[in-house]
């Protein structure tokens, strides 16, 4: 026997003593070995049974690995045995007939062996079978529970769809109403006057945050609910800016049925009612070629490039359905097709104007402060003014800056005097 079975055998001898209760003195005095050997082989044994108990966590794995461990030992018991049978005189009788009665009791251990470990492998394969039919009743629960789910979102969506279909959407006539009564906000005097203008070309020379993005988002909106078959063009100095008004408009549309606008995109906005806005680079060839157009909305006119061959291109285009024409811009360059539509009362009569400068935001911001001081900041429908707020008396930040620099932009409407107040003068457009 080599080294490592010998040493593997006084471990399982030591283990064996130690586990009927053994102290380590009574295990190395009865072995005649060491204790600190003593100590080392049941360290040993502990940690490869817990190497064994890791490795065999599932029951029918741990099962199996008992069984050929025990399988191994009586084989190797009778092979063992056969080997002695073997090497012995034939002439000795008595010694064969304890080797054979040992091979005997070997095969009869091995028979008890399968006797007993069989109905425990039959219940192993039962419980794996059980378990398994609990995960297929498990995934069939949560699978009709999801089919549930999905039938009760379907019916309340059709539920949805039949009273919208029964009780159709109503737009008001008055896009003020439309404002106040379905989007949830009150427009200012300026943007009253803008949505109620029912001019076929309208400009809007506006500050900035003043909220004429806002406003002329809420203001398409109306006109393709309101029209059925309307078909409104985004127009601005780039394409992600016309985006933006796309965007503008989708947001509005969580205030009212899904069904009005089922799925608006980046570019473009389908109604139900057969209406459409779409956003489209300010390209002339692009606007020329569009059919059936009844309103051109530029944002930012005064900043887009080639606007003439732009605007003669819009002007073709609505020539067909006699549409109208919306241009907002803050102020910019005097050599613009903006500018003359501003300020050329000869070429542009029938121009519908509207301005506002940053002194009339500033007038809008201290009225609504008077009417409610516990407010320390006020907004405009769609821009935030923060520049025209106090807090414990001081002015917050950015106001003195803002109001200088609409001196300089609004020459051609007054200044800001000493007491706050706009003055009128007659100079130039843009200062």
């Amino acid at each position: 026997m080599t080294t490592r079975i010998i040493a593997e055998k006084r471990r399982e001898n030591v283990y064996t003593l130690y586990l009927r209760g053994a102290s380590i003195r009574e295990i190395a005095e009865v072995l005649r070995i060491p204790r600190s050997v003593v100590h080392y082989d049941i360290e040993h044994m502990r940690r490869r049974n817990a190497e064994w108990f890791e490795e065999q966590k599932e029951p029918e794995t741990r099962m199996q690995s008992l069984f050929k461990e025990m399988w191994d030992r009586v084989h190797d018991i009778v092979v063992e045995v056969w080997k002695l049978y073997e090497n012995i005189d034939e002439h000795d009788l008595r010694l064969k007939s304890e080797l054979l009665s040992r091979v005997q009791r070997a095969v009869d251990m091995q028979r008890a062996l399968m006797m007993t470990v069989t109905p425990t492998m039959d219940d192993v394969e039962n419980r794996r079978v059980l378990k398994d039919l609990e995960q297929r009743l498990q995934c069939m629960e949560e699978n009709r529970r999801a089919e549930e789910l999905d039938r009760s979102r379907i019916q309340s969506r059709i539920r949805l769809m039949e009273r919208e279909r029964s009780e159709p959407f109503n737009v008001p006539d008055d896009p003020v109403t439309f404002c106040r009564d379905y989007l949830g906000f009150r427009p200012t005097e300026y943007q009253v006057r803008l949505l109620r203008d029912p001019s076929q070309f309208i400009v809007a020379r506006w500050s900035r945050q003043s909220g004429k993005s806002h406003i002329v988002s809420v203001l398409l909106l109306w006109l393709s609910l309101r029209n059925p078959n309307h078909n409104i063009i985004i127009l601005a100095p780039s394409l992600r800016q016309s985006k933006i008004i796309i965007r503008r408009i989708t947001g509005l549309l969580k205030h009212l049925p899904k069904s009005l606008a089922p799925k608006p995109l980046r570019t473009k906005i389908d109604f139900s009612n057969g209406s459409q806005i779409q956003a489209l680079p300010n390209n002339p060839e692009t606007i020329r070629g569009e059919p059936g157009v009844h309103l051109v909305y530029c944002d930012e006119f005064n900043y887009i490039a080639d606007d003439s061959s732009l605007y003669d291109a819009v002007i073709f285009t609505l020539a067909t359905t006699n549409g109208r024409f919306l241009a907002t811009s803050t102020p910019g360059t005097r050599d613009s097709i903006f500018y003359r539509m501003c300020t050329d009362n000869d070429n542009y009569e029938d121009v519908s104007r509207h301005h506002v400068h940053m002194a009339g935001c500033f007038g809008t911001q201290r009225a609504t402060q008077e009417a409610d001081p516990r407010k320390n900041q006020e907004t405009v429908a769609g821009g935030p003014l923060a520049v025209a707020t106090r807090d414990g008396g001081r002015v917050c930040r950015g106001r003195g800056k803002m109001e200088a620099n609409s001196v300089r932009i609004w020459e051609d409407h007054g200044r800001l005097g000493a007491d706050g107040k706009l003055q009128r003068m007659d100079s130039g457009f843009f200062g």
